[in-house]
């Protein structure tokens, strides 16, 4: 038994570690060239390829039942990318989700709330490429029912 619950102990922490990054991982992401080191480094697959976005995948564990789950990177043909996070399965929001947007409430400044598809909730953060007054772009969050997205968006007009 103890066994069973040292090993469920070790897929929490690696599961769990193998997910995060920060709001600094984030702020270096100005180039498709650069998201695709970013999701090499932490555990992404390339799902799709095309002319108007590209699809990274990775598999994490849910923090109750340990099911499966799967976290999605997409980059727009437009510049822009996010990330989506699955919720866990009591409905709470993903760990790492938690982490960034609390780093960014922190760090950055509300900007808008931009309706698109939803309300993403936008900020500028200094000493980024999406701070206010470089290319106007922005990082975003939105709030959906089983998912929770982080978004940079590179031009809002």
């Amino acid at each position: 038994m103890k066994n069973i619950l040292f090993t469920l102990a070790l897929l929490i922490s690696f599961s769990s570690f193998g997910q995060s990054f920060s709001l600094d991982d984030l702020k270096e992401l100005d180039s498709f060239e650069k998201v695709k080191l970013f999701c090499f480094e932490n555990g992404f697959a390339k799902m799709s390829d095309g002319a108007t976005k590209s699809i990274y995948e990775k598999e994490i564990l849910d923090n109750i039942y340990f099911e499966t789950k799967t976290m999605t990177l997409t980059f727009f043909g437009t510049g822009t990318w996010e990330i989506e996070f699955p919720k866990y399965s009591d409905g709470s929001s993903n760990t790492t989700f938690n982490n960034i947007l609390n780093e960014v409430k922190k760090e950055c400044e509300f900007r808008m709330v931009l309706e698109d598809g939803g309300e993403y909730i936008c900020y500028s953060c200094p000493n980024s490429f999406f701070e206010k007054g470089l290319g106007n772009s922005y990082i975003g969050f939105k709030r959906k029912k089983s998912s929770d997205v982080v978004s940079i968006v590179l031009s809002i007009d």
